[in-house]
């Protein structure tokens, strides 16, 4: 029966050492995956799965687990023999699916162990590169570092829902975007980038689900969603466009002028909305009564505070930079025009008396400085121009 099973027969693997037969790391993997899968969808599945022996669920984890194990070593083998050897990779990556899916046949606990473990695994494998003496040793190649590193961070996305509520999702998956954004730069690594910015992609998308534009007008609807963790959300978002733009810088994506305008302008828009979530949030949270007054009077102020910020920059580099200047300029005319939007539209509707008074006073000196500034640059500007 072994001279029949192209699994495991010697005389198979010793040809497959010294011919390119690439189709036995399918034939290898992909029975064994299916077998497994079922396994674990029965184990999941069966009305009675709580009454399962858990030995029964973890053998079918140690199955998964040597599945995988099998599957590295066959395409770390087979890296070494062959280093444009894809098939054995992906070969891995199927061999990696039952352990990824075996998460759920175990309880929340149990799911987010499993999960966290098995991401520490894959992960751990795809950084084995980046070691000199181990990354030499180990001989991994490339291909096989990005669909391990792939397959882990879909194991710590399950780990991320499985540990955190609705309320503290958008939280974890910023955290885990900051952290590929930060290797993603010091490493220069564009897998790490992909995969961090498809996390920050989905925190924001949580964000705004919990915080979107309705709820965060309305007051009732406000008071009964927003609150401390929204705020810890917003902030996450802050700290998660800032590592965004340090790494954007390190790679030199903002080396170009029109690449650095268009990136520019998506951040202040998603930075401005996050600081207006965590100011309304933040006033809510409180407990006082016109905590979603105050908050959306301090955002008005925040949102006029950048506008002047950027108007100030145009104007102190309009004769260095002058592309750059123009953006910052029509940037900040911009933000100024939907800041007095809000004032006039919805502040003046909204707030009270003495919380409108201060809203309109700070944006009041705000326009005063920006007027005065444009006036004295563009007055230098006709004199230098007269003396020419």
């Amino acid at each position: 029966m072994a001279d029949m099973n192209p699994a495991i027969d010697p005389r198979l693997i010793a040809r497959h050492s010294v011919r390119d037969w690439s189709w036995l790391h399918v034939v290898r993997t992909v029975p064994a995956v299916l077998a497994t899968l079922i396994t674990v969808a029965g184990a999941a599945l069966n009305p009675g799965g709580d009454a399962t022996p858990a030995s029964n669920r973890y053998q079918v984890l140690a199955a998964a687990i040597v599945i995988a194990v099998a599957g590295l070593t066959g395409a770390v083998l087979g890296g070494r023999l062959r280093a444009g050897d894809v098939t054995a990779s992906l070969s891995f990556g199927a061999a990696t699916v039952p352990m990824l899916a075996a998460p759920i046949m175990f309880a929340r606990t149990g799911s987010v162990l499993v999960s966290a473990t098995v991401a520490t695994m894959l992960l751990g494998v795809a950084v084995v590169p980046w070691l000199p003496k181990l990354g030499a040793a180990a001989r991994i190649p490339g291909h096989l570092a990005v669909v391990s590193a792939l397959a882990g961070a879909f194991a710590l996305l399950e780990a991320c829902i499985g540990i955190a509520r609705v309320q503290t999702l958008p939280v974890a998956l910023l955290l885990v975007a900051m952290g590929f954004l930060g290797v993603a730069g010091q490493q220069r690594a564009r897998v790490a980038a992909g995969i961090g910015v498809a996390f920050g992609a989905l925190g924001a998308l949580t964000f705004f689900y919990r915080a979107d534009i309705a709820t965060l007008a309305n007051q009732p609807e406000a008071e009964a969603h927003l609150g401390l963790s929204t705020a810890l959300s917003a902030l996450a978002v802050l700290s998660t466009l800032a590592v965004a733009g340090w790494w954007a810088r390190r790679i030199g994506l903002l080396d170009r002028e029109s690449e650095a305008t268009v990136l520019s302008v998506f951040a202040g828009i998603g930075a401005l909305y996050a600081v207006t979530a965590l100011t309304v949030s933040l006033g809510i949270a409180t407990g006082t009564r016109n905590g979603f007054l105050a908050g959306h009077a301090v955002a008005t102020i925040v949102w006029m505070a950048a506008a002047t910020a950027a108007l100030l920059y145009g104007l102190r580099r309009l004769a260095r930079t002058p592309q750059r200047a123009k953006v910052a300029l029509g940037a900040g005319l911009l933000v100024t025009a939907v800041a007095l939007a809000k004032l006039f539209l919805f502040d003046l509707a909204t707030l009270g008396g003495l919380v409108r008074a201060a809203a309109f006073l700070v944006v009041g000196v705000l326009l005063l400085v920006v007027g005065t500034r444009y006036a004295r640059a563009f007055g230098d500007m006709d004199s230098g121009v007269r003396s020419a």
